[in-house]
C-alpha cells in the first residue's frame, strides 16, 4: 500500500475497493500496521487533511518525518548501547580492583624495625588476608622498608621473601612464612 492510499484512507476519501485492500493489507502483517500507526501519527502532527488533489509536498513531509524518527529511534538505540557498556566497564573496573587477589593497601606502609609478627598483622589488616609462620623463630625478626599504596599484596611478599631470606607459599586462602630465622 502507497502512502496516498494511506492519505485517502486517513481523509476519509478511499474507494470501497481501496479500503478493501487496505484491510487485506493491515491483517497481512504486523509491520504494516506499524508502518500505518506511524504514518497516521504523522498525519496527525502535520495537521491533516490536506487538500485534494493530494499533492507530493504532504508526501514528502510524511516521508521525511518517518526518516527522522527513524534516525532518532536508531540514535537512542546506539545511546542505550553506550551507556550499558559504559556501566559494563565501570562494573568490571570495579571487580578486578575490589575482589581481585592483587588488592592494595588504602595508605602507604611503612615498617621501621617492626617484628614480623607486626609485619603479618598490618598486612593481614590491611588486605583481609590470613598469615602463618611455620617456625617461630621467624615471628621475631625485624624488618625495615615501605609499601606505596599501588603495590600488591604480592610484591609485597616477595619483597619480605628476598630480603629475610624466607620462602612465601600462598593457599589461596592463607600465605605460610617458612624460613630458619635471622
Amino acid at each position: 500500500m502507497d502512502e496516498a492510499d494511506m492519505i485517502k484512507v486517513l481523509e476519509g476519501q478511499a474507494s470501497p475497493q481501496q479500503l478493501d485492500e487496505f484491510s487485506h493489507w493491515m491483517a497481512s502483517a504486523e509491520a504494516h500496521r506499524q508502518e500505518f500507526r506511524q504514518a497516521r501519527q504523522l498525519w496527525i502532527d502535520a495537521r491533516g487533511p490536506w487538500p485534494t488533489p493530494i499533492s507530493q509536498k504532504p508526501l514528502d513531509r510524511i516521508h521525511q518525518r518517518m526518516q527522522t524518527r527513524l534516525r532518532h529511534l536508531q540514535l537512542r538505540w546506539v545511546a542505550m548501547r553506550l551507556a550499558a557498556m559504559t556501566i559494563l566497564v565501570i562494573l568490571l573496573w570495579w571487580a578486578v580492583m575490589h575482589i581481585n587477589n592483587g588488592k592494595q593497601p588504602a595508605k602507604q606502609l611503612i615498617f621501621n624495625a617492626n617484628t614480623l609478627t607486626e609485619v603479618a598483622d598490618i598486612l593481614e589488616k590491611n588486605f583481609d588476608t590470613h598469615i602463618v609462620f611455620e617456625q617461630q623463630a621467624l615471628a621475631n625478626c625485624r624488618f625495615t622498608g615501605s609499601f606505596s599504596k599501588a603495590t600488591t599484596l604480592q610484591d609485597i611478599m616477595q619483597a619480605l621473601a628476598k630480603g629475610l631470606d624466607m620462602r612465601v607459599e600462598d593457599t589461596g586462602s592463607v600465605y605460610r612464612w617458612r624460613g630458619e630465622g635471622c
